[in-house]
């Protein structure tokens, strides 16, 4: 596809309607790790890339395929939670690299993610998605081989204790133009209710030339519909229903708290949910997501014992929650205050 990557600001229109869409297909897998708790391992063309996630962010961990290996002890970031207009990280990132289970060596660099825009996405099938972020990655990378080392037990050992790079030393070296670093930038669009981009659009380059080569994605909000996701499908009903009253807002209340089944009370770092009528025992699953409908917070348990929901390390505002109770769904919205 043929893609402008647009303007930034609080306010923009992102129109798309009269792209170019190639019909060659990409399919991209997401699966739990088993190794390792916590991580995910994203499968596409012959790569896995796995990420981790905590309170404010979704970070690369690391990466392999049929002829390299990297691990990274300091993480990069690849979006920002919650979607926030303006929300904005730099650092550094490092870890070890294999070659063809034969060369050892380490990779590291620079990254700087930013959410730079808001606003509003006209898609080619004529769909308007309100409320869109654009996350705006860039990185720098650079690598050295160890001709001397020649396994990963050795490898991990100089570069943990006896050569460890410190975030000085990094940028010093990304920054040297002397150096063969590659340059990466990656645009994506994200709109409420659904789980993955609209669109990707990724390029890159390498020593002192521009990012020139890339490669656009395009996953359509249809495509995404027809995914097992109940979460956002639920999102996308309460917005279109609130479409249909012309009252739109992603965070207007969802529910009416005088027939809610359940109380919602703040104490302290969390949230404490209680069902009214606890006679009969059934399963309680709570479900905190941002605006945009990113899942941040998850609780489950019985309808006999109040659930509760650790907020801590989250942002203050206001968010979405969603209370299953015996495989009945509400919705409700919430405010956090860090305390």
């Amino acid at each position: 596809m043929h893609f402008d990557i647009g303007e930034s600001g609080d306010s923009c229109i992102w129109d798309l309607h009269d792209i170019k869409i190639y019909k060659k297909c990409l399919a991209t897998e997401f699966t739990s790790d088993y190794e390792r708790k916590g991580i995910v391992a994203e499968i596409c063309s012959n790569m896995r890339r796995y990420y981790s996630q905590d309170s404010t962010s979704i970070n690369d961990v690391g990466f392999e395929n049929n002829n390299i290996e990297v691990e990274y002890d300091r993480t990069k970031p690849v979006l920002l939670l919650p979607l926030v207009y303006g929300k904005m990280k730099r650092g550094v990132f490092h870890g070890n690299q294999m070659y063809c289970e034969k060369i050892f060596g380490r990779q590291f660099g620079t990254y700087s993610i930013e959410i730079d825009g808001k606003g509003k996405m006209f898609l080619p099938d004529g769909k308007v998605l309100d409320n869109a972020y654009r996350v705006h990655c860039m990185t720098e990378t650079g690598s050295i081989v160890y001709d001397d080392i020649h396994t990963k037990t050795e490898l991990l050992d100089y570069i943990n204790k006896t050569n460890p790079f410190t975030a000085d030393s990094i940028m010093s070296f990304v920054s040297n133009n002397s150096n063969d670093i590659r340059h990466d930038e990656v645009y994506k669009w994200y709109a409420a209710g659904y789980r993955y981009p609209i669109v990707e659009v990724k390029s890159y380059g390498y020593g002192e030339t521009p990012c020139k080569t890339f490669v656009a994605y395009y996953c359509s909000p249809d495509e995404q519909s027809k995914l097992y996701d109940s979460e956002n499908e639920c999102i996308r009903k309460e917005i279109e229903k609130l479409h249909a009253q012309d009252n739109y807002s992603v965070s207007d209340k969802l529910s009416d708290a005088k027939s809610l089944p359940y109380t919602i009370e703040s104490d302290g770092n969390s949230f404490v949910i209680r069902v009214s009528d606890s006679a009969v025992k059934v399963n309680v699953d709570v479900v905190l997501a941002d605006v945009s409908g990113i899942v941040l917070r998850r609780a489950s348990g019985e309808s006999n014992y109040p659930i509760v929901l650790n907020c801590l390390g989250l942002r203050n505002g206001e968010y979405a929650i969603r209370v299953i109770i015996g495989g009945k769904v509400y919705e409700d919205k919430v405010c956090y205050t860090n305390k």
